[in-house]
């Protein structure tokens, strides 16, 4: 029994920190996609300046 409630301890381990890797991804990915948002607007700002 111990060695099932240990694999089971281990399983639960690995669990949370794969949890933990998708939730870290997803802020990664937001916080790309919000830099390539801005830097975008700022391209168009600077565009707007050369050509109107």
């Amino acid at each position: 029994m111990e060695i099932v409630e240990s694999v089971k301890k281990k399983i639960e381990k690995e669990n949370k920190r794969e949890i933990e890797r998708r939730r870290w991804r997803e802020r990664e990915r937001e916080s790309l996609f919000h830099s390539a948002f801005v830097c975008s607007i700022e391209m168009f700002n600077i565009m707007k300046q050369f050509y109107i």
